[in-house]
């Protein structure tokens, strides 16, 4: 088949061996089959078939060097007979090309413009498609990107093939009208939760409770479908970035390298000439929040245990909400702690002892100073004494910097001669902080 390779990539059958090729062969014999490819990467473009081809090279992360080479012939004509390489002989990509030579960025928007006006709507779910897309909504100028989101608008469903069809409608949510997303969201309406759960499309949904004015929309699309759906959202580490992101914007603790797809949104207020949305930032979360913080408190008072033996941020969040000023919900926040304090009292040996259980409750009652209050109120003179003598010994000190009664108190509990030996034979970093911090003298011997 060597040297036929294009010419078989356009045919069904032929295809799908070429497929099998990529998957399965060698490095030599898939080295062959990209070469070829190469040569004819406009001709298998502008084929149904030939896109399979360019898709399957594409998303193989063992052929990123030839994923490059095929982006630049993509973009300009130019790089087929000179692709540019670094200093390490790697493809340029889009971005270092336009760097490289910013007078080509014009005429490579254009050449790309019409791959997507040809290709958009006969194969809107190829991957190769969807790369161009995306690179194109990153580098063309406002009155390109308006005409191809106005391709892209009715397309929703059949970009969410990858990664970069994903991070498209993402972009294409930023700066489009209110009518134009209200027609983008009104196709993912079915598909919530699915997308909830997927790391690339979770970030569609998070765009745009992010820069969609319409909230009543954005509760009866989105967020009504994963209130309903709680527990099953919760058990996605991506579904929670939703919710997370409402009680907590762009923390970067929780969202990483994600981040980059999601700035915070430019506000009409801002006096620019192309902004987001035209709402406040802070008013939008404020209705989204009021709408869902009363499920995520309910949520957290039936999953306590669950919440306080992993790595779970949902109650430092829910419970900074409830006792906060932006949706103050005091109230249902008390209740919250008397339900910890509850089973934290009657599994005490446990969850002070535990290695994640044990920072969780010191974390909330550094954080959240009124669970000092509650637990000081809860718990008897014997508990305290018993959680100096587990992990949590720390979160007596929390309690005690917390405030001067529970500093008296604590010093009158632990100052007894019995105890004080005792701890000292016991020992540690956390007695020693303990012993300090409440001037009960030196901890060592």
């Amino acid at each position: 088949m060597k040297g036929g390779y294009v010419d078989l990539g356009k045919l069904g059958g032929g295809c799908h061996v070429i497929l099998a090729i990529l998957r399965y062969g060698n490095q030599e014999v898939r080295k062959l089959v990209c070469e070829e490819v190469l040569k004819g990467t406009v001709k298998l473009m502008n084929n149904r078939y030939g896109g399979m081809i360019l898709d399957r090279i594409l998303v193989d992360p063992d052929l990123k060097h030839w994923r490059l080479l095929i982006s630049q012939h993509l973009y300009s004509k130019l790089y087929m007979q000179l692709p540019q390489f670094d200093e390490n002989g790697t493809p340029l990509s889009l971005s270092q090309l336009i760097e490289k030579h910013p007078n080509q960025k014009n005429f490579m928007i254009e050449n790309m413009q019409k791959i997507l006006e040809n290709s958009l709507s006969k194969f809107p779910s190829l991957v190769v498609v969807q790369i161009i897309l995306y690179e194109f909504l990153l580098h063309c100028s406002p009155d390109e990107y308006q005409v191809m989101v106005t391709l892209t608008q009715p397309l929703v469903e059949n970009l969410l093939t990858s990664k970069e069809g994903c991070l498209s409608i993402v972009r294409a949510f930023d700066y489009t009208n209110a009518k134009q997303r209200k027609k983008m969201l009104q196709q993912c309406k079915d598909k919530i939760l699915n997308m909830a759960t997927d790391q690339n499309e979770v970030l569609i949904l998070i765009r745009a409770l992010d820069v969609t004015d319409d909230t009543v929309l954005l509760k009866k699309i989105i967020l009504n479908t994963l209130i309903e759906n709680v527990d099953d959202v919760f058990t996605s580490v991506n579904g929670r970035l939703i919710f997370v992101h409402l009680l907590d914007p762009r923390n970067e603790r929780y969202f990483k390298k994600k981040l980059e797809h999601l700035p915070v949104p430019i506000v009409a207020s801002a006096g620019v000439k192309r902004f987001n949305c035209k709402k406040a930032n802070d008013v939008r979360q404020k209705e989204l929040l009021k709408h869902v913080l009363p499920t995520l408190v309910n949520y957290c008072e039936r999953n306590v245990k669950s919440l306080l033996s992993q790595s779970e941020p949902l109650l430092y969040l829910v419970l900074r909400q409830c006792f906060g000023t932006l949706v103050p919900l005091k109230e249902e926040g008390e209740a919250l702690l008397e339900k910890i304090s509850a089973y934290t009292r009657e599994n005490l040996d446990v969850v002070f002892n535990g290695k994640i259980s044990s920072r969780r409750l010191r974390g909330l009652m550094e954080f959240i100073p009124q669970f000092c209050d509650v637990v000081m109120k809860n718990f008897s003179d014997e508990e305290i004494v018993k959680i100096a003598f587990t992990k949590g010994v720390l979160s007596i000190v929390r309690c005690a910097q917390s405030s001067k009664a529970h500093e008296t108190r604590l010093q009158t509990i632990l100052k007894k001669s019995s105890i004080i030996e005792q701890l000292r034979t016991q020992g540690g970093k956390g007695v020693d902080v303990l012993f300090e911090e409440l001037k009960l003298g030196k901890a060592e011997n």
